[in-house]
């Protein structure tokens, strides 16, 4: 199809680079461990429900495959709105480090007691 329209597939192609130049350049992402940390609880509270799914489904004698698809896919999205929400606190976040609720650091003026 791109060779029946090069001027379409070349405008896209154009259009598509710069968009996710300029946005990777002026949307911070989240610090790796606010990353890891959601991850985490994300796997968590996953690994539980597959957990409590399974048991129960023994109990009850029958299959789980539908409630697992059900929570595996809840989680995907849970994960895609998490990801999306800390990305736009990031860049919605206040610049120069200046955070109200954080304390700031003084740095050392004189190397000891006088």
């Amino acid at each position: 199809m791109t060779e029946e329209f090069p001027q379409i597939a070349a405008y896209l192609r154009s259009t598509l680079t710069s968009s996710s130049v300029e946005a990777s350049q002026h949307t911070p992402m989240p610090s790796q461990h606010s990353q890891d940390a959601a991850s985490e609880e994300l796997t968590t509270a996953l690994m539980s429900s597959v957990r409590d799914i399974i048991e129960r489904a023994e109990a009850e004698g029958r299959d789980p495959e539908e409630e697992l698809r059900q929570v595996v896919s809840r989680t995907v999205l849970e994960g895609v709105v998490t990801g999306y929400t800390m990305s736009t606190e990031e860049s919605s976040a206040p610049r120069n480090g200046s955070h109200d609720d954080t304390p700031s650091k003084r740095s050392r003026t004189d190397d000891g007691p006088s």
